[in-house]
């Protein structure tokens, strides 16, 4: 009798979810405009889980100034310690900058008198330490550009990849690569006193602007583009203005900078015979980052 009953039950149960499925069940045109809102969904869906999300250009990296840094000594050859000389080189001493912070680093300009070090990044901040002879770190500060181009809200507002300074004054300059402007700040950052967009410097491709800056003893300045020629010639181009770049609107010298095959200009220094000490930086997928040093003899430089 039991088994009779729950067949019966079955099949009413069954009975009742035919009669409710037939009722549910769409007619061929709705269900033809069903299938194409799913199809579209599911697109949806796919589009949202392989593409990639854009929320607008990246943001400048901000590294916490409360969590600090410090440094630790490296060696020239890791393998070799003793090893001390490079070409013609001979080296003295070495140091990493370390912090437990992920957004900390990313230097592109750095400016010294030998004890105080002043490091700034490609999105606008910086750093500043006094270095002593046995490695000793002290005054450590972090800081972000007062102000520069754009908001600085984007990286792409505070490029900033070269920077240079006047040792009596103690005023800095910095360019920026993607607005090819150059502006001054009082000591220390403090504030920006004032700006310039040189006109020569604006044909420069905005991945391509200036890399290299330097203050010359005489007061003239000196321009270097990563890797972007002059029209019509090779080489990357160059730029010598006869003072204060943010106030001599034009600049007094154009020429081109021919470095070594396969590299582009990165920084620059005076020495003190008057000659220029470049850096420069090639990136291959075999050897990585490598660079070089080159001289250059300024008297033998012709406009054009």
């Amino acid at each position: 009798m039991m088994s009779v009953y729950l067949n019966a039950i079955d099949r009413k149960l069954n009975a009742a979810v035919i009669v409710r499925s037939a009722k549910m069940r769409p007619s061929p045109s709705r269900a033809y405009h069903y299938e194409q809102r799913m199809r579209l969904w599911h697109s949806a869906l796919l589009l949202y889980a392989f593409v990639p999300s854009w929320s607008g250009a990246p943001r400048a990296r901000e590294a916490d100034p409360r969590i600090g840094f410090s440094i630790e000594p490296v060696a020239l050859f890791p393998e070799a310690p003793q090893r001390k000389r490079l070409g013609a080189l001979r080296f003295l001493r070495g140091y990493r900058l370390i912090s437990a912070d992920a957004d900390f680093g990313g230097f592109s300009a750095m400016t010294t008198d030998g004890a105080r070090f002043t490091l700034l990044t490609d999105g606008g901040q910086g750093i500043g330490f006094t270095l002593s002879r046995d490695g000793q770190l002290t005054d450590g500060r972090t800081f972000r550009l007062p102000a520069g181009p754009g908001t600085g809200w984007q990286k792409r507002d505070r490029d900033s990849e070269a920077m240079t300074i006047d040792p009596t004054t103690g005023r800095l300059w910095v360019a920026f690569e993607n607005n090819n402007q150059i502006w001054r700040y009082a000591p220390g950052f403090f504030r920006a006193e004032a700006m310039s967009a040189p006109p020569m410097m604006a044909i420069w491709a905005n991945n391509n602007g200036a890399e290299s800056m330097m203050r010359l003893r005489d007061g003239r300045f000196v321009v270097l583009n990563e890797g972007g020629s002059w029209p019509g010639q090779s080489g990357s181009a160059g730029l010598i203005f006869a003072g204060d770049p943010t106030r001599a609107k034009q600049a007094s010298l154009r020429f081109s900078y021919l470095a070594p095959t396969g590299f582009d200009p990165t920084d620059s220094a005076e020495l003190p015979d008057g000659r220029w000490i470049i850096v420069n930086r090639r990136f291959d997928l075999r050897h990585g980052f490598t660079a070089c040093l080159t001289i250059a003899d300024p008297r033998a430089l012709k406009s054009g």
